[in-house]
This record gives structure tokens, sequence and C-alpha cells, in this order.
């Protein structure tokens, strides 16, 4: 995985960004690209998604890394956190299983998609009423 190093010291610039806030603005982008081109895996994962990244991931973000920082300091931990953070959340969201968040999200984007349906995907008696048929339910 390749990082466009060339560019962002100068975009950074050009956006305007207060210098006391440019690091946790590349955290933040470097973060969010990563993760969201990691892939998902097709199926549940054995042990914890957490587990899964750092073992599959982990060194490939760290690599990616590396290309920037020889241009560009970048804290590493706080990139591979918040990456890890956020694969987490699309991991959640295309296997919720019974995770709160993800089904809160994807609601709002079923909701967003003006499906034509009258009912609000997130109107709390549709909420309840899928906690109470998915009690007892596996996977």
């Amino acid at each position: 995985m390749k990082i466009n190093v060339s560019d962002i010291a100068s975009t950074i610039n050009e956006l305007g960004i207060p210098f006391e806030a440019q690091s946790r603005y590349l955290v933040a982008a470097l973060a969010r690209v990563l993760a969201y081109m990691l892939p998902i895996p097709a199926n549940n994962v054995a042990g914890t998604p957490g587990e899964m990244f750092q073992s599959t991931y982990g060194a490939q973000v760290t690599a990616a890394l590396d290309a920037l920082n020889e241009r560009m300091p970048v804290d590493y931990q706080q990139v591979l956190e918040l990456t890890q953070k956020i694969w987490e959340v699309r991991y959640h969201l295309v296997h919720p299983n019974r995770d709160a968040q993800a089904w809160a999200a994807i609601d709002c984007c079923v909701q967003k998609a003006n499906l034509g349906f009258e009912i609000d995907f997130t109107d709390a008696a549709l909420q309840r009423l899928g906690q109470v048929i998915t009690q007892g339910v596996e996977g």
C-alpha cells in the first residue's frame, strides 16, 4: 500500500490548517485512507476483529507510514490505533451481529437511502422490536 507523500505538506498549507492542528489532521487523514483501503474479510473472524487487524494489517500499515515518515514525521502509534478503530467500524458494518453502534449506523444509512418505506428505521419502537427478535439468535 502506497501513500501519496509528495503533495501532503503543500496541501496542508493550502487548506490553511493551523500549525497546532496539522499533526492531528495528518493522523486522521492517514488513518481514514488506510482503514478504508484495507479489505474486510467476507466472513466473521475467529477471535476478535482487533486481533485479526493487528496480525494481518499492522505491519502493512507501518510499512505504508515508513515512506511518509522519511519526509514528514508522523505518530505511528496514533495512526495505527485510529486506523484499527476505523477499520473495526467497517468490519462491524459488514458483520454487525449484535453491535448496537453498527446497527445504528446501518439504520441511518438505510433511512438516508429513502427506500420509500413508511416506517423510520431509526424509530425507537422498531429498534426495540429488533432487539426482541434477535434475542437468542446465533450469528
